[in-house]
């Protein structure tokens, strides 16, 4: 009695082993279906993780009880279209990434200079929506001179520590990108921080410059406005 007792708590065991590693290679399945969709959206990246997990954990169940090659098969079939797509994400990500900091590395590098150099306006004018800044044309100094609203603005966004520091650092100022220090995703576009580093003085100075990359104020979808957000001193 005690044998039978124990080959019905196997079986019962196994079976039990059975649908969860069935529900499992199911939600693998299902997954491995729209992982793809990582490689144009990163948001969904949780989505081949998801089934790459979910297919090596049924797949080692169904191993363990010899028991439904053909979902076995699906599932390799699951698991090897989820790891590509992830590891295509992945490997797409970080090289649009490095350019987008390359970009960004390259504005901050100017506008940090125009700062030091003391064109106040100019710079200025590079914390504004392209599509918004006065035209080329236009005597900037004249200008802030004798709109109140936007001199209030300018002086406020000066009064800024990071701004009173790169003003100090003079003409002279040699401005290098240094590392990049983040991406963060947005309604309005990329928020892409940057270091940038002085050394032309005894002491080097590094602001971390954070960069609006908007892809909505042009119906090119290869190019994108930029414009300075916010300047920090590194401490």
């Amino acid at each position: 009695m005690r044998i039978t007792a124990d080959v019905v708590v196997d079986k019962e065991a196994t079976e039990s082993s059975n649908v969860v590693a069935i529900l499992l290679g199911i939600a693998s399945l299902i997954t491995a279906i729209f992982a793809p969709l990582a490689i144009s959206y990163g948001q969904a990246m949780f989505l081949p993780i998801l089934s790459f997990i979910t297919g090596v954990i049924s797949y080692f169940l169904l191993n363990r009880n010899s028991s439904n090659s053909f979902m076995k098969s699906l599932l390799v079939a699951a698991c090897s279209v989820s790891g590509l797509a992830g590891a295509w994400s992945l490997t797409e990500t970080k090289m649009r990434n490095d350019i987008y900091y390359q970009q960004a590395g390259t504005i901050a590098e100017e506008w940090l200079t125009i700062v030091s150099s003391g064109n106040r306006e100019l710079a200025f004018e590079m914390t504004i929506n392209e599509g918004y800044r006065q035209l080329e044309t236009m005597d900037l100094a004249k200008y802030y001179n004798s709109d109140m609203n936007a001199r209030s603005a300018l002086e406020l966004f000066y009064s800024k520590p990071a701004m009173k520091a790169a003003q100090r650092r003079g003409a002279d100022a040699k401005w290098k990108y240094l590392s990049p220090r983040g991406i963060i995703k947005s309604q309005l576009g990329d928020l892409v921080k940057v270091a940038v580093r002085d050394t032309s003085g005894a002491r080097p100075v590094t602001i971390i410059v954070s960069i609006m990359r908007n892809t909505k104020e042009t119906n090119d979808p290869k190019l994108a406005c930029w414009h300075v957000l916010e300047a920090e001193i590194e401490t």
